[in-house]
C-alpha cells in the first residue's frame, strides 16, 4: 500500500504541475471597477505540491463582494467572499485592504488562515500549507445531490464552477441531478483535465407532485422521466426498469423527505408516528433517503421539540429513519448538500464516505457506489469521520447475539478545525448510550469498545429492577429471542463550522450518522424486525412499562396493526392506553394517541378531553404544537361521525391548529375535501419570476365565467378541468399535457352560500400566486415553492348566492397547480353558477 500511494502521490505531482505551468500569464481580475492591487497564492500539501483549494476572505471592511465571476472560467470559482481554484495556485486581482484569508481542501484537511494587506498597484505573495488530517485509506466522499444553472434553471453555478468547486472541497465521487434532466458531468471533466480527480455519474432529480427522487445511474441521451407522476409505486417501478450503459439498476433516493411541499412522506401520508402510509400513492420501494439535506443538515432534528429552526422540514427525517427501520425497511442514510449555488450551499456538505476498497477516483465505478449504498457500507457527515463494528463486521451486516450482547468498537476522527463533543449509541431508535468525546484537536478523537445489550431488562442486570418491573419482564428474553435489532451511532459537535460553512438560517454544526449493524438473537438466521407483528404479539402483561421508548411505541402500535388486521378483536387495551399517555417519552404518548383514534372505548372519554383542553392552551400549544395536533386528530376520530369537526373549531385555540406549519396535515383526513370543480385558462408563457404581479390577461377583472380573452393573436377560452388524488389540481395538465415550465395560468371556481357569511378556507399553490375574491386580490405569494394544503388560512366574506373564487399561478419549473378547500359544510362549489 505504501509504494502504491507513493506512486499515486508522483503521479499527483506531475499532473499539478502541469496545470501550474498551464495558468495564464494576467492576473484574474476579481472586480470590475476601482483600484486593485494583486494577490499570488499558493496552497500546496505541506512538504509538497500545490492541490486543489478553497480561499475564503474576510476584510476589515466586511465581506468582500467579487462581482467579476469569470475572469478565468476553466481555473476558478468565485463568488462573493470565496475563490475556488482548480490547480491550488494563481494570481489575483482584487481591492486593496487588509483581508483575514483562509485555505481549505475540504473536510478531510486542516485550515490554513492569513492576515494579508494588499497595497493598490502592489503585490503580495501567500503560500498556506494544508495537511490531509484524517486517514481515508479505503474510503470514497461523494455527494450525490447536485446541481447547476445551466440545467436545473435556478442557482448560480454553471458546469465549470461544479466541477471546480468540488474538487476544491475534496469531494471525490459527484451524481449530476439536476432537476428533470439526465446531466452528465463527464464532458466537462475532461474538458479540464482532471479525470484523475473527480468521478461522476449521469443522475436526475425526478421533481414531481409526489415529491423529488434522485435517479442513477442514468444515460444522457435517454428520454427523462414524465415530471406528472402522482403514484409513487408507478414511478419506482418505471425506474427500476431503465437500463443505462453501466449494467446497473437504478438507485432511488429520496431527497428532503419531510421538507414542506415537496416532501414524499406527506405526500403519501406516511405517517411519522406509525411509520404507515395512509394512501395508494405510497412506495417503499427506495435505496436511500436524505437524512442530512444542505449544508446545516436539514432533516436531523424534530421542529420546535430540539429548539432548533429546521427550515421546511416539518418533521423529523432521522425518527422517520427510526421508524421505517423498525418497520423492518433497511433503507441507507445518505446527507448530501443539494447545492445549487458556488456561494453559501457549498459542495459536499454533507457527503458521504463509501467503503469501496479504492483509494483513487478513477478506479470508482458506479456499480460500486450503487452496490455501497444497497449494502448500507457508507456513513453520511458534516465533519466527524466515524467507523463502527459491530463483534468485528461493518456497517450494513447482520450479526448473531444469542446472548443478547455485542461489543461495539466505536473511532472517530476528524480533522482539526472539526468540533466533537459525544457520540450517541442508538439501539432500535433509542439512545442507549452516550459517550462524551475528549475536548481535544487531535486528528482520532475517539477510539473505544462498548457492551451494548439487545434485551430489556439485560438478563444479567434483572435483579437490580423494581420487583414489579422484573416480574412483569421474566420472559422478555424470549421476546427478544423473536425480534431482533440494531445500531446506529451518531456523532454530534457543538461549535460550528465556522468560518468554512456559514449559514443565515442556523448554524452548521458537525454531526456524522452511521448505516446500521443488524442484530440477530434468535439463531435462525433470519432477522425480524423489532415493530413486526411476530416480534411482539405476545401476552401484554409482560409488555414491561419501563421498556425503553421504541419498544413500548411499537406494542402500542402494533395493537394499532392488529385492530386494523384483525377488527374483530375483542381485547381491551386500555390500561396499555392509560400507561402509554403517562409516559414520560413523547414518542409514547403519540403512539398513544394513534391507538385512540381507532379505539373507541368511552372510559377514555374523558382523559381525552382533558388532553385537548388543555393542548389548545397557547402556550402548551406553542411548545409541541403536532402533539396538540395529534390529540386533536384522536378526538376527530373518535367523534368525526357526531360533528366533531364543527365541535373541535367552536373551542378556543383550535383554529391555531390549522396555523401551525406541522399540524395542518394531521388533521388533512377529518377535514373537508378539496374543491373539485374547476375552470382553467392558458398555459401562458411567464419567463420572468413575479409575472403574477405584472402579467394580466383579463380575468383578474372580468369575472364572467363564459368570458374569452385574446393574448398574442390567440384565443383562450375556460376548460373543465378534474383535481387529481388528495384534492389537486395540476395545471401541468394544461394544453396538450407537457409540463409548462416559466408559465402562468388562470383556475376559477364559484362558491355558493343562502346567506351572506364569513368562511374559512384553506389553500396553496406551486410556484406563486395571487388569489382572488370576485375581482378583489385577498391573497399574494409570489415564492417558488411546493404546494401545501394549508400554505394560507383566510377568512372570506361571501355575499349570498354565488361568488367567484380565482387563483393566477405561476410556475418556474416542476410542479405546477394547487389545492384549495372550504372548511364549511354550509357552503357548496360550481364550475359556474347554477
Amino acid at each position: 500500500m505504501i509504494d502504491r500511494r507513493w506512486t499515486l502521490l508522483v503521479f499527483s505531482t506531475l499532473l499539478l504541475s502541469v496545470r501550474i505551468h498551464e495558468l495564464p500569464e494576467e492576473p484574474a481580475r476579481l472586480v470590475s471597477e476601482g483600484p486593485t492591487g494583486r494577490l499570488r497564492f499558493t496552497v500546496r500539501e505541506k512538504g509538497g505540491e500545490p492541490v486543489p483549494s478553497r480561499l475564503t476572505f474576510t476584510s476589515t471592511g466586511g465581506e468582500v463582494l467579487f462581482d467579476r465571476t469569470d475572469a478565468a472560467p476553466t481555473e476558478l470559482a468565485v463568488r462573493k467572499n470565496v475563490v475556488y481554484t482548480r490547480s491550488g495556485a494563481g494570481l489575483l486581482e482584487l481591492a486593496p485592504g487588509t483581508y483575514t484569508v483562509y485555505a481549505s481542501g475540504g473536510l478531510e484537511w486542516s485550515l490554513a488562515e492569513a492576515e494579508l494587506v494588499v497595497h493598490e498597484g502592489g503585490e503580495t505573495e501567500w503560500t498556506a500549507e494544508l495537511v490531509h488530517e484524517v486517514e481515508t485509506t479505503g474510503w470514497i466522499s461523494g455527494d450525490f445531490h447536485l446541481h447547476t444553472l445551466t440545467y436545473s434553471g435556478h442557482g448560480d453555478s454553471n458546469l465549470e464552477e461544479r466541477i471546480i468547486s468540488l474538487m476544491g472541497e475534496g469531494v471525490e465521487f459527484a451524481v449530476a441531478t439536476d432537476h428533470n434532466h439526465n446531466t452528465d458531468y463527464a464532458p466537462t471533466i475532461a474538458k479540464l483535465g482532471v479525470d484523475e480527480d473527480l468521478a461522476s455519474v449521469v443522475g436526475n432529480e425526478v421533481s414531481v407532485p409526489v415529491g423529488h427522487f434522485n435517479v442513477f445511474p442514468l444515460d444522457a441521451d435517454r428520454p427523462v422521466f414524465a415530471s406528472d407522476h402522482t403514484n409513487a409505486r408507478e414511478l419506482f417501478a418505471l425506474v427500476r426498469t431503465e437500463s443505462n450503459r453501466h449494467g446497473v439498476v437504478p438507485i432511488i433516493q429520496l431527497n428532503h423527505p419531510r421538507w414542506e411541499g415537496i416532501d414524499y412522506f406527506a405526500q403519501v401520508g406516511l405517517d411519522p408516528v406509525t411509520g404507515r402510509a395512509e394512501t395508494d400513492d405510497y412506495s417503499p420501494d427506495f435505496d436511500s433517503l436524505e437524512v442530512l439535506n444542505e449544508n446545516v443538515g436539514w432533516g436531523y432534528h424534530e421542529p420546535v421539540i430540539d429548539g432548533v429552526p429546521t427550515g421546511g422540514n416539518l418533521h423529523s427525517v432521522l425518527e422517520d429513519w427510526y421508524t421505517l427501520l423498525n418497520r423492518g425497511h433497511r433503507a441507507a442514510a445518505v446527507g448530501n448538500s443539494d447545492s445549487h449555488t458556488v456561494h453559501y450551499a457549498f459542495a459536499g456538505y454533507p457527503r458521504n464516505f463509501m467503503q469501496l476498497g479504492v483509494d483513487t477516483p478513477a478506479a470508482v465505478t458506479p456499480a460500486a457506489v450503487a452496490g455501497a449504498i444497497r449494502d448500507k457500507s457508507l456513513f453520511t457527515t458534516l465533519g466527524p469521520f466515524v467507523e463502527i463494528e459491530v463483534n468485528g463486521q461493518p456497517t450494513g451486516s447482520t450479526v448473531e447475539a444469542l446472548g443478547h450482547h455485542v461489543e461495539l468498537a466505536l473511532r472517530i476522527q476528524a480533522a482539526s478545525w472539526v468540533d466533537c463533543d459525544r457520540a450517541k449509541i442508538v439501539v432500535n431508535g433509542d439512545v442507549r448510550e452516550v459517550v462524551e468525546v475528549p475536548d481535544t484537536r487531535e486528528v482520532v478523537r475517539l477510539e473505544t469498545k462498548r457492551e451494548i445489550c439487545l434485551s430489556w431488562p439485560c438478563p444479567q442486570h434483572a435483579k437490580s429492577l423494581p420487583d414489579e418491573v422484573s416480574t412483569r419482564s421474566a420472559s422478555l428474553g424470549e421476546v427478544n429471542a423473536r425480534g431482533d435489532g440494531w445500531i446506529v451511532v451518531l456523532v454530534e459537535g457543538d461549535d460550528p463550522l465556522l468560518p468554512i460553512v456559514p449559514s443565515s438560517s442556523r448554524p452548521a454544526r458537525p454531526v456524522a450518522i452511521t448505516n446500521p449493524v443488524w442484530i440477530e438473537t434468535s439463531g435462525d438466521e433470519e432477522w425480524t424486525p423489532p415493530w413486526s407483528l411476530e416480534t411482539v404479539l405476545f401476552d401484554h402483561e409482560k409488555a414491561p412499562g419501563g421498556a425503553p421508548p421504541s419498544k413500548q411505541a411499537g406494542w402500542l402500535n402494533t395493537i394499532r396493526d392488529l385492530r386494523t388486521f384483525y377488527p374483530e378483536t375483542r381485547n381491551s387495551f386500555t390500561e396499555d392506553l392509560r400507561r402509554g399517555l403517562a409516559s414520560e417519552h413523547r414518542k409514547v404518548r403519540l403512539a398513544a394517541l394513534r391507538l385512540m383514534e381507532s379505539f373507541p372505548d368511552p372510559r377514555l372519554d374523558e382523559k381525552l378531553q382533558e388532553l385537548l383542553e388543555a393542548h389548545l392552551d397557547p402556550e402548551l400549544l406553542a411548545a409541541d404544537p403536532y402533539f396538540a395536533a395529534a390529540v386533536a386528530r384522536a378526538y376527530l376520530g373518535r367523534t368525526n361521525d357526531e360533528g366533531g369537526l364543527a365541535a373541535l373549531f367552536e373551542r378556543p385555540g383550535a383554529r391555531a391548529l390549522l396555523e401551525e406549519r406541522n399540524t395542518a396535515g394531521e388533521l388533512r383526513r377529518y377535514l373537508p375535501g378539496g374543491i373539485d370543480a374547476w375552470s382553467v385558462l392558458g398555459p401562458f408563457q411567464a419567463p420572468a419570476a413575479g409575472t403574477v404581479r405584472t402579467l394580466a390577461i383579463g380575468p383578474e377583472t372580468e369575472t364572467a365565467p363564459d368570458a374569452t380573452f385574446d393574448h398574442e393573436g390567440t384565443r383562450f377560452t375556460w376548460t373543465a378541468l378534474e383535481t387529481k388524488s388528495g384534492g389537486y389540481l395540476d395545471l401541468n395538465a394544461l394544453g396538450d399535457g407537457t409540463p409548462s415550465e416559466n408559465a402562468m395560468a388562470y383556475a376559477q371556481t364559484f362558491l355558493y352560500t343562502e346567506v351572506a357569511a364569513s368562511v374559512l378556507c384553506a389553500w396553496g399553490t406551486d410556484d406563486g400566486c395571487r388569489v382572488y375574491l370576485e375581482h378583489d386580490l385577498v391573497y399574494e405569494n409570489i415564492a417558488r415553492k411546493g404546494a401545501n394544503p394549508f400554505e394560507h388560512l383566510a377568512e372570506l366574506e361571501l355575499a349570498a348566492g354565488w361568488n367567484r373564487l380565482l387563483f393566477k399561478v405561476e410556475n418556474g419549473t416542476g410542479g405546477f397547480g394547487l389545492y384549495a378547500r372550504v372548511l364549511s359544510d354550509d357552503v357548496r362549489w360550481a364550475r359556474r353558477p347554477e
